[in-house]
């Protein structure tokens, strides 16, 4: 099948453009979603669902990290940190040197202090 009138490229290899299921869905997607027809056939190949466009399309930290509740004893130390800070309990912080364990451990000494602890 020829893309936009074109057979072959000038090395001789036959050009393939898009099939017509990766037309209609790249058409349905700019439907849905409202981007230009372009964009969405290029998603479409990517495997983009219309309902992840825009999450694709504009990605947000919050997004890409885990949930926190699913590291191993969260809930366990989130609510020992709580009733030491509702005990007025002494809160001592652990962090190895590295830059994001004492940025860590910087961060979360500036949060104790603005809650007053």
């Amino acid at each position: 099948m020829a893309f936009l009138d074109v057979h072959q490229s000038l090395t001789g290899r036959r050009w393939i453009g898009p099939s017509d299921q990766d037309s209609r869905m790249a058409q349905g997607m700019a439907q849905q979603t409202g981007h230009p027809f372009a964009l969405c056939a290029v998603l479409s190949r990517l495997k983009v669902t219309p309902d992840t466009a825009d999450a694709y399309l504009n990605p947000q930290l919050k997004h890409l990290l885990p949930d926190p509740q699913s590291l191993l004893d969260m809930n366990t130390a989130s609510s020992r940190l709580v009733n030491a800070m509702k005990a007025q309990e002494s809160i001592a912080i652990f962090a190895d040197y590295d830059v994001d364990g004492a940025s860590s451990a910087a961060l979360l000494l500036i949060w104790l202090r603005e809650l007053g602890h």
